[in-house]
């Protein structure tokens, strides 16, 4: 948010980041590889999904994906009823909506192989960093996310999962790529387990201790 924080430079040079953080799960510290030959590749999201946060590019490759892939997408039912119509176009059995919070997701995140962050671009998306992005991280889920927002900056950064750009073809080459290597969500669970110390909500703390010197 610096750039738009000129006109008050006394602002801007005593200005540090605060990400959201982790709450503890109650879940395993190491999670097996998924074998995709006996189930599906599952993918969660949750969160808005009309106005700012888009899910069209994601409803428009997910219809084009192989059955063997399976999306659960978790928003408002209000939301839902209210943006439905941009979306029943592209909607198939690959897709199930769902409206649940807190723990009610758990079963949802027990099954999930990814998490989805890949929901638009532009000055918010790279200004803002969504706290179910730590939600995921704190589950060990590997993220998706797009190329330059903030979540998409992070995930690459610590190598959480893929920071892809928002269109199609890169989204349906992620989950392809997956499909063939799904040693490569092993690999991306192990670095969330490394990262997760690092972004709980005490090590927030602990850094505004240190900022507030």
């Amino acid at each position: 948010m610096r750039a738009y924080l000129k006109e008050y430079p006394e602002l801007l040079n005593r200005s540090a980041i605060l990400m959201p953080g982790c709450a503890e799960y109650d879940v395993d510290a190491v999670q097996a590889i998924s074998d995709l030959t006996a189930k599906k590749l599952e993918i969660l999201y949750v969160g808005g999904i009309d106005r700012i946060y888009d899910l069209t590019v994601f409803f428009q490759a997910m219809q084009q994906m192989p059955d063997q892939v399976h999306a659960y997408v978790c928003c408002r039912e209000k939301e839902w009823e209210n943006a439905k119509s941009k979306y029943l176009p592209y909607m198939s059995e690959k897709i199930s909506i769902i409206h649940e919070s807190g723990q009610g997701l758990e079963p949802y995140y027990k099954k999930a192989d990814i998490c989805c962050a890949f929901a638009g671009e532009g000055d918010y998306m790279r200004m803002a960093m969504p706290i179910k992005v730590f939600e995921y991280l704190g589950h060990y889920i590997p993220i998706i996310a797009t190329k330059d927002t903030a979540a998409g900056k992070f995930i690459e950064k610590e190598n959480l999962g893929w920071s892809i750009e928002y269109n199609q073809e890169a989204l349906k080459q992620c989950l392809h790529n997956i499909l063939q290597n799904p040693a490569l969500l092993q690999e991306k669970r192990e670095s969330e387990i490394s990262a997760y110390e690092a972004n709980t909500w005490k090590a927030r703390a602990k850094q505004v201790i240190l900022d507030l010197k």
